[in-house]
């Protein structure tokens, strides 16, 4: 067998072993780090022959690639091993033996491209509420910051589910609601038709008539940049309003899923008052939860605690600092705390730079004014800065500034009239202001 075919083989077998325990396949990111490890390259060259950063191959998709492999298969999986672990796997299952856990319970079908969520830490507590929340409401809202767990949280709940399809869509693409409603209806093998309330009113029918969990990712795509109407869409997109509502107000035996960074005012406002909408705020990881990314990354030191508060317990980022810590400090937790800096990489500013793109001109201002304080303002004072720096902004303009931004959990509140900024968004404000001094 030529190089070429034993890769596919290899990615044949893994796909089976992680359909009959998963309920899915491999995705895109994960054949690119498995088949580069397979062909021996770095994560360097990797990163060349795709669309993917050196951080994100080696921190998010690599390292949740083996942990993943490491469950269904039970054996220890790391890039080093990857080839020599999986021929010797494939021998055992030529010769007959059983591989991994056989007794796997049954999964519902899975449809669409769900993400890679081999490792999971903690969240306990939220992934009973959102599995509670799915066989009870037909809409849930799971909004939180980039990172946070959110897809990873929602793909726990839907392995969980006894739904009989789970459907994951990415609309990161912003679709129209025309073309979002054929594709779930394509999704579904059902016959679509050129007339859009047609096609609402089928898909609908067969939500009734099937239990299905249709998760739609990356929903803040649908909403407009300010966040400031009562009308919270991007222009073309108003329509998504009276679907969710229809949604709302129909007896399905089925539940629809958003995850999205920014909160959607109107779902928000049915949740008051419709006991089949609900919203959930996904926060960082607690201690406890956190501290296992650092321990996975075999890191050490006294001051874990500052270093996972420092960044707000988000999964994401303290698996790409816990990389830098190991990589460059030699996983000494204390050792790169000492040196007083917040870290900002390409993936992180990436992280951000999404967030910021959807900010008022005002709501930038507030940020890099309460950015520029060592301690929390009141509210008192952080007007008075800036009308000082702008004489036209008036009270209102700024309570609107301060709830967007509170809303979007890019501020924090110390007391009902007291706010601050956490140490990595007042380190991205800065070095922005840096950068626009710089090009001047």
């Amino acid at each position: 067998m030529d190089s070429k075919a034993e890769k596919e083989a290899a990615i044949d077998f893994v796909n089976t072993e992680l359909w009959r325990i998963e309920g899915r396949h491999l995705n895109s990111a994960e054949i690119t780090v498995f088949s580069g490890t397979w062909d021996r390259l770095s994560y360097v060259e990797m990163a060349d022959q795709s669309h993917y950063s050196v951080d994100t191959l080696r921190a998010t998709i690599g390292y949740s690639l083996w942990r993943l492999l490491e469950k269904v298969l039970e054996v220890p999986i790391s890039k080093k091993n990857l080839q020599l672990q999986i021929l010797q796997l494939q021998q055992k299952r030529l010769s007959g033996e059983t591989i991994g856990n056989v007794a796997s319970t049954r999964q519902p079908l899975m449809i669409g491209q769900h993400p890679y969520t081999s490792v999971f830490y903690g969240r306990e507590k939220e992934k009973k509420l959102l599995t509670d929340a799915i066989t009870q409401k037909q809409i849930i809202l799971l909004v939180g910051h980039p990172g946070v767990g959110k897809s990873s949280l929602a793909s726990e709940a839907a392995l969980a589910s006894e739904f009989a399809y789970v459907l994951w869509e990415s609309i990161h693409y912003a679709p129209s609601l025309s073309s979002l409603v054929r594709n779930l209806l394509n999704h579904f093998n059902h016959k679509t038709s050129d007339l859009l309330e047609e096609n609402i009113s089928n898909l609908i029918n067969f939500l009734k008539s099937h239990k299905c969990l249709v998760i739609l990712d990356a929903a803040e795509s649908l909403l407009r940049q300010d966040g400031r109407s009562l009308n919270p869409y991007a222009e073309g997109y108003a329509d998504y309003g009276k679907f969710w509502r229809r949604l709302s107000e129909s007896s399905l035996k089925s539940c629809v899923v958003l995850t999205s960074q920014r909160p959607f005012n109107d779902l928000v406002r049915l949740s008051n008052g419709n006991k089949s909408v609900q919203v959930i705020k996904l926060e960082g990881l607690p201690i406890n939860d956190a501290k296992k990314i650092l321990d996975d990354h075999r890191l050490r030191g006294n001051q874990y605690e500052k270093l996972i508060q420092t960044y707000r317990g988000n999964p994401l980022i303290l698996l790409l600092v816990s990389s830098t810590i190991r990589d460059f400090f030699g996983g000494d937790i204390d050792k790169f705390l000492s040196h007083n800096t917040v870290l900002m990489s390409d993936v992180i500013k990436e992280i951000l730079d999404q967030q910021f793109r959807s900010l008022s001109s005002l709501d930038k201002k507030v940020l890099r004014t309460l950015s520029n304080s060592s301690e929390a303002i009141d509210f008192s004072t952080l007007l008075g800065l800036m009308k000082q720096a702008d004489t036209s902004v008036t009270v209102s303009d700024i309570v609107q500034s301060v709830e967007s931004l509170d809303e979007r959990s890019l501020i924090e509140r110390r007391s009902s009239s007291t706010f601050s900024v956490q140490p990595l968004i007042a380190k991205y404000c800065k070095n922005r202001s840096v950068d626009n001094e710089s090009t001047k």
